[in-house]
This record gives C-alpha cells, sequence and structure tokens, in this order.
C-alpha cells in the first residue's frame, strides 16, 4: 500500500535525486547510503523519512494503530516481527536454506 502512494508522494524527492544522478554522471541509486554528493545524500534522507512517515500513516489508516507505533518507535523490532511472520508461512529464505553459514532470518 505504501509503494502505491509513494510514486505520488515522493515524486518531487525522486526528481531532484535523479537531477543529481544524472548532473554528476552517477548511478547512486545502485550505491550504497553515504557514497554520493552531499546534496543527494540529505535528499536521500529526507525520502527514507518521507517513506517511514507515509508507511506509519498508511499502517495507521488501516486501523493497525499499535504496529504503525512499533514502526515509528522501534523499526528493527518491527521488521524482526514481520521476517518472523514472514518465515512462520513461506519457511527460510532459500538463501538461508543453502547456504548454512547465513544465519535464518535477519
Amino acid at each position: 500500500m505504501t509503494g502505491l502512494n509513494a510514486e505520488e508522494t515522493l515524486q518531487t524527492l525522486d526528481w531532484r535525486m535523479a537531477a543529481i544522478e544524472e548532473a554528476y554522471g552517477l548511478e547512486l541509486g545502485l550505491r550504497p547510503r553515504g557514497s554520493g554528493p552531499e546534496e543527494y545524500e540529505e535528499l536521500a534522507r529526507q525520502y527514507d523519512q518521507a517513506w517511514d512517515e507515509l508507511h506509519a500513516e498508511n499502517l495507521a489508516a488501516l486501523g493497525e494503530l499499535e504496529i504503525a507505533r512499533l514502526f515509528r518507535r522501534d523499526q528493527r523490532r518491527f521488521y524482526l516481527l514481520v521476517e518472523a511472520g514472514r518465515q512462520y508461512f513461506h519457511g527460510p529464505w532459500v538463501r538461508d536454506a543453502v547456504r548454512e553459514d547465513l544465519p535464518v532470518g535477519l
């Protein structure tokens, strides 16, 4: 649901980030955060914050107030619970089942 709303809501930030990528001749979207020009990194931080807020708003709008609150307060715990639920229904990731040296889950 967040992805559907994000396109319109975050479009301006997307355009600004794309303009920086073009100006520098970079593919920053494929690089780790922290490796681009400072202006780009600041926009990336704004993008992440806006996405997080949009996601929390969507959860709340769907009546998931406690989950939205957890997402806002403790994203690490939120994603651990999401992964636990995913594994409950779908099992471990294939890479986890194939490579014994990798931990299962997060």
